[in-house]
């Protein structure tokens, strides 16, 4: 209410969901989500931001995708419509580089992607190598939208002015 009077709204809410071991107690993980769930409704927030999970060590990538899809799907699966979930990519969690997010992003279409560039930069991938992927879907032609924040677009700038014009980012913007 206090928000609300003061003309302020809430459109994003960042978690910590997903910042945990991919071997870790899973059912008290969802309950945590399950609360941030009701935050956002309370708040009226319609994008939660969340991660993939750090990884086994040692563990086969291919079963750590399978056990990170099985449990952003089971967020996926208790989100109403209303709210939208949003990936960023990070380091040493599972999607810490590009071809693991896009793996995410196309198992789990209806995840949209925070994109922050200095976490691929820390992974020596540079952030312009992200804006060369195409993020559209075969089966659907959907384009996987990044939300861009302040964060993204100041560690970004730099790169952009010795690289591209300007007006190659704002594309991305939608």
């Amino acid at each position: 209410k206090q928000l609300d009077d003061g003309g302020i709204s809430v459109w994003s809410m960042g978690s910590p969901i997903g910042k945990v071991a991919l071997d870790g107690n899973f059912d008290e993980h969802l309950d945590t989500f399950k609360r941030i769930l009701e935050y956002a409704d309370i708040l009226g927030a319609s994008r939660i931001r969340l991660f993939s999970f750090f990884p086994t060590e040692g563990e086969d990538r291919n079963a750590s995708f399978e056990k990170v899809i099985k449990r952003l799907d089971a967020f996926c699966d208790i989100t109403p419509d209303s709210i939208t979930l949003c990936h960023e990519n990070e380091k040493k969690i599972f999607g810490e580089n590009i071809e693991n997010c896009l793996d995410i992003h196309r198992a789990l279409p209806r995840i949209r992607a925070v994109f922050d560039p200095a976490n691929f930069a820390s992974k020596l991938e540079g952030s312009l190598g992200m804006f060369s992927v195409d993020f559209t879907d075969s089966e659907d032609n959907t384009r996987i939208n990044s939300i861009l924040s302040a964060k993204a677009i100041s560690s970004f700038t730099s790169d952009l002015e010795r690289a591209a014009p300007l007006d190659l980012f704002s594309q991305y913007l939608h």
